[in-house]
């Protein structure tokens, strides 16, 4: 009985000493402190190692206790710890509850928290990028954005970390491993755009390479084709005899001259009175018209505009029964 009590004596005390001397053991380098650490950083943990290895060779509990601290105090700028086999991270709390295995020094350590970094994207007038604003997205995951003009608009350009990518509608950050940035501008759809100008004899067709008898009446028409504007306006400026403009009328999509007093019912015309010199005369068309959705971009009135001439040949004074209408 009384040896078996020494044998328990005994036991109790190595689990004792056992105790006493346990410390766990200094996390070193690991890959993680490898990719978030800097090299400086790195480098006192390195140091402390040594300093753990050297302690614990020599039996030093409070040198093995000081040099764990110091490498954790660097890994704690990261919010996580080395684990007690040397490669392990934990996040680190040095309150109280929930203590887990790795690490040492009095602190208590959870699962391992994910590391997630911010994305952020904006967009300019004229349209919107899907998700906006701050992203967190969880490291190794993806995130699609995608990119949409108003009515009106149509995607300029799409920048990603402050390079053009072009006018994408998608764009994918995959396998992200860092924060990124992702913005989009915009621009007005606005078009117009004519077509030939018409010259007629006055109903009978239309006139012959241009050109016409003095005394006579010629109409002139313009097809004009818009999208996303306002207030288009068309004029006409001649010089048969003084230089005119005219503001021209919309009928079904093409500018005409307006109805003239001494104009035959129905007819837009350009009276050449029977003094017109021979030679030949130019008709020029200015179209005018507001782009909305430049404007909006800008903050003042931009317009869209486009000419087109075509000349009229006059041929002297002849006697109308010699108008064949297409000569």
């Amino acid at each position: 009985m009384k040896k078996l009590k020494n044998c328990i004596s005994v036991l109790l005390a190595a689990v004792i000493m056992t105790a006493a001397f346990y410390t766990p053991a200094l996390a070193v380098v690991s890959s993680h402190d490898q990719k978030h650490l800097s090299s400086s950083q790195q480098s006192k943990i390195d140091k402390a190692t040594k300093a753990w290895d050297a302690a614990n060779a020599a039996g030093d509990k409070a040198g093995m206790e000081k040099a764990h601290k110091d490498a954790e105090k660097v890994r704690s700028t990261k919010n996580y710890s080395g684990g007690a086999d040397g490669s392990e991270y934990h996040p680190w709390n040095n309150g109280g509850g929930n203590s887990g295995g790795g690490g040492g020094g009095g602190g208590h350590y959870y699962p391992p928290t994910p590391v997630t970094y911010t994305i952020t994207a904006t967009s300019g007038t004229g349209g919107s990028i899907s998700p906006s604003g701050s992203t967190s997205v969880t490291e190794g995951n993806s995130k699609t954005y995608t990119i949409a003009a108003n009515t009106g608009y149509k995607i300029a350009d799409v920048k990603v970390d402050g390079s053009s990518i072009g006018a994408a509608s998608t764009y994918t950050f995959s396998n992200v491993t860092s924060g990124h940035t992702i913005s989009a501008t915009f621009a007005s759809a606005a078009s117009l755009s004519t077509g030939g100008a018409t010259l007629g004899d006055g109903g009978s067709g239309t006139l012959k390479s241009g050109v016409t008898k003095s005394g006579y009446g010629i109409t002139a028409s313009l097809p004009v084709t818009t999208s996303y504007v306002s207030g288009t306006t068309v004029t006409a400026s001649y010089n048969f005899t003084s230089t005119k403009t005219v503001s021209l009328e919309s009928v079904g999509g093409t500018w005409q001259f307006p109805v003239s007093g001494s104009s035959v019912t129905g007819a837009r015309k350009i009276y050449i009175p029977v003094e017109t010199k021979d030679g030949t005369y130019t008709i020029t068309f200015t179209v005018k018209a507001l782009d909305p959705q430049a404007t909006a971009l800008t903050g003042s009135n931009v317009y869209l505009t486009s000419t087109k001439s075509v000349t009229v040949t006059i041929r002297g004074s002849m006697y109308e029964d010699d108008f064949t209408g297409n000569s």
